[in-house]
C-alpha cells in the first residue's frame, strides 16, 4: 500500500477533474433540466446521461477510496521513526533539563 501512496493525490486530482470535466459537459450538452422532444431524442439523451453521470460517479468513488486506504498511509509513513542516535540525543536532553530545574528549585527554596 506504501507505493500507492505516492500517487494518491495526484490520481485524487486527476479523478475529480476528469469526474467534474464530464458533469459539466453534461450540464451543457443536455441542460440542468429536461426538454420536451421527440422520444428518440430523449431515449438517446437518456443513455447519454446515464453513461455520463456512470463514468462521474465512478471517478467519484475511486477518489473517495484513494483518499480514505492511500492518504492515511502517507501521513503515518512520512514521519521518520525514532531511534538509535535521535533517542538518546532526546533523552540526554531531558536529563539536562531535569537537572536545570531541579537547581532553580534549589535557588528558590533558599530565597
Amino acid at each position: 500500500m506504501a507505493h500507492l501512496a505516492s500517487y494518491a493525490l495526484p490520481a485524487i486530482i486527476a479523478l475529480t477533474s476528469v469526474g467534474a470535466f464530464i458533469m459539466c459537459l453534461l450540464v451543457l450538452r443536455f441542460g440542468a433540466s429536461p426538454l420536451e422532444e421527440d422520444p428518440d431524442e430523449a431515449s438517446r439523451r437518456l443513455v447519454w446521461a446515464r453513461v455520463g453521470y456512470g463514468v462521474a460517479a465512478i471517478c467519484f468513488a475511486v477518489v473517495a477510496l484513494l483518499a480514505v486506504i492511500a492518504l492515511p498511509g502517507r501521513r503515518a509513513g512520512s514521519a521518520p521513526a525514532p531511534g538509535g542516535q535521535a533517542t538518546a540525543a532526546l533523552e540526554a536532553k531531558l536529563e539536562e533539563q531535569a537537572r536545570e530545574l531541579e537547581r532553580l528549585r534549589e535557588t528558590l527554596s533558599r530565597l
